[in-house]
């Protein structure tokens, strides 16, 4: 700005100047004239003499002022540059800044870019290591109107830097330095690849990202011999640098991605084989609960052979007893293979979700476990015949309630109570489906009450329990039906709340 007011100064001053001297030698010819001289040629020749001398400084000073405003309009033309410059890149980061993709945002970019510089062509070349080597592609680019695209070109594909054309522009990249000038003052080897791509003029920059040589960005002007200015370098380093940092984060983002649901699916895996390990460390208490289960047929079929082998010997057997003995064994057999029925479903991997009745699976769940029960002297008791759907995975939820009547079951008998007892009861309350499950097992310890769901954390003896099932339970309810597991003390036991989204 200083060398323009310079210039609107000298606008000023060389005209006022110029009529300064104009009125300076008007002054003497007139003094002479009124003053005499004594021979008419000599004020003839100083009169001519003083008016060639006005010519010339007019003549000078007007070159000087033309000059002068050349100069301002060239300079008012490099404001106006610099202003759609600085546009431009305002523009350009705007769009990297949007939540547009890059692959959707890289065309307006280089678009805005070529417009800045005297260019036909932009183009952006990625870094790789292949075999040893180091080698480089075309992976975008923008052309004008008229000027023939390069990016399917297979001959700027897979560039070894080896290669004798680019082997200088190599060691020159290395060194962050940027090749440049007209096509026909490069190398003799260089020329006929530049030629073939209509190339009169080329700069192409390295790129570095953190101080790793990443690719290189290219213009070409394809009609003219341009000079590449140190203004269009700076701008075209910062815009370079804008788009790979940009470049670079998104395909980050994706990696971090991919990575992410890599990670998500290994860990559903693993929990799912937790799951697994979960139901395989109870298996040595369903099939207890099985005996239990079948012990009682079992008597019911021994009795019932007993007796047929009585009537048989003392020729009292009739066709009514053998009906009624057929129909006795056929319904407890029937019960005895729903048993086995039951277990397997138990025990087989299920992650459909499904609409099922909460009290039914309840009720199925407390059946199961009935005679086991018994025998420790411990009542279940439910009563609840409000019917409520839900929408989730039904075999993995049946999973949380025999975890955690067991561990119930555990409680009463490791605290010798005599009259074991619990009770579950279901609620329906805003938008949620209320489980709670209460026993009179004396409670949790204070001490360890925040850790019951930690992963193999037990307080039994380590052939009694794995240490899984109360944390399975929480991620089951958690992760696969969005719900939640808190568990308190009562007066004489526990409580474990279930809370389940409907």
């Amino acid at each position: 700005m200083n060398n323009q007011n310079r210039d609107l100064n000298d606008i000023v001053y060389y005209p006022l100047l110029f009529l300064s001297i104009a009125f300076l030698f008007i002054v003497i010819v007139f003094k002479l004239y009124f003053d005499g001289v004594e021979h008419k040629d000599e004020f003839y020749f100083i009169f001519f003499t003083i008016i060639a001398l006005i010519i010339f400084i007019g003549y000078s000073l007007y070159l000087k002022m033309d000059k002068i405003k050349k100069n301002i309009f060239r300079k008012d033309q490099e404001i106006v540059k610099n202003n759609q410059t600085l546009e431009s890149i305002i523009d350009i980061q705007k769009e990297l800044l949007s939540k547009n993709s890059f692959d959707v945002s890289i065309n307006k970019i280089l678009k805005i870019t070529i417009n800045i510089v005297d260019a036909h062509r932009v183009y952006i070349f990625k870094n790789y290591t292949k075999d040893g080597g180091v080698y480089c592609s075309q992976i975008v680019e923008y052309v004008k109107d008229g000027v023939e695209a390069q990016l399917n070109n297979p001959k700027l594909q897979d560039i070894s830097y080896e290669e004798p054309f680019i082997k200088r522009w190599y060691e020159k990249f290395l060194k962050k330095e940027s090749i440049e000038g007209f096509t026909e003052e490069f190398p003799e080897h260089e020329q006929p690849t530049l030629n073939a791509q209509d190339i009169k003029s080329i700069l192409v920059m390295p790129i570095y990202y953190d101080d790793k040589f990443w690719g290189i960005i290219g213009f070409d002007n394809c009609m003219s011999k341009h000079i590449w200015t140190d203004t269009e370098k700076k701008v075209l380093d910062i815009l370079s640098q804008s788009m790979v940092a940009t470049l670079i984060k998104e395909n980050y983002a994706v990696e971090l991605e991919k990575e992410v649901k890599l990670k998500v699916n290994q860990l559903r895996e693993k929990d799912n084989m937790l799951i697994q390990q979960s139901k395989m460390a109870a298996m040595g208490e369903m099939i207890g609960n099985i005996a239990h289960q079948w012990r009682q047929p079992l008597n019911i079929i021994g009795a019932s052979v007993m007796g047929l082998t009585i009537r048989y010997e003392s020729n009292s057997l009739t066709d009514e007893y053998v009906e009624k003995f057929t129909q006795n064994t056929e319904d407890t057999l029937q019960k005895m293979s729903k048993t086995i029925d039951d277990f397997r479903n138990f025990f087989r991997p299920n992650k459909v979700k499904e609409s099922f009745e909460l009290n039914k699976v309840i009720k199925d769940t407390i059946e199961f476990l009935s005679d086991s029960f018994k025998v420790n002297n411990i009542d279940i008791v439910y009563k609840n015949d409000k019917i409520i759907n839900i929408d989730g995975f039904k075999s993995e939820l049946q999973q949380v309630l025999l975890n955690i009547f067991n561990n119930s079951k555990d409680a009463i008998k490791i605290n010798n109570i005599q009259r074991g007892k619990i009770e579950v009861a279901t609620d329906t309350r805003n938008s949620n489906i209320i489980i709670s499950i209460s026993d009179n097992g004396k409670g949790i310890p204070l001490d360890i009450l925040d850790k019951v769901f930690e992963p193999y954390f037990t307080t039994k003896f380590k052939h009694q329990g794995t240490g899984l099932g109360l944390y399975m339970s929480k991620m089951i309810i958690e992760n696969s039906m969005g719900g939640e597991i808190n568990v308190s003390n009562l007066e004489d036991g526990a409580v474990f709340d279930i809370i389940i989204p409907r």
